[in-house]
């Protein structure tokens, strides 16, 4: 301004992306931190393992005469059997299912 005011004498200001700064575009992606889509198979496999694992050992125990103690009745070979049988197909799905992931 020269000391007239009249507005039209300064100079113009500056508008438009000139100066903008141009933000790389991040995305975030979900992380998958504790691999939940193999972790249902690993817990299958594990309960799988231990359920063939101990009712094999229950059986062996039985077979040499020992039985755990401050426990009255037998061991019912027919449920474990099952139990061993039910580990088993547990075990081979849970197993298949962490192959093909």
């Amino acid at each position: 301004m020269d000391g007239s005011g009249n507005p039209r004498d300064e100079p113009a200001l500056r508008t438009g992306p000139t100066l903008a700064r141009k933000r790389p575009s991040v995305t975030c992606q979900p992380m998958d931190i504790f691999n939940l889509n193999s972790l249902l198979a690993q817990l299958l496999l594990a309960l799988g393992a231990a359920l063939v694992i101990g009712n094999l050992y229950a059986l062996i125990q039985n077979r040499r005469g020992i039985k755990p103690k401050n426990m009255d009745g037998d061991l019912r070979r027919g449920r474990a059997w099952w139990l061993i049988t039910v580990g088993m197909v547990i075990t081979v799905w849970a197993g298949a299912s962490l192959l093909t992931l």
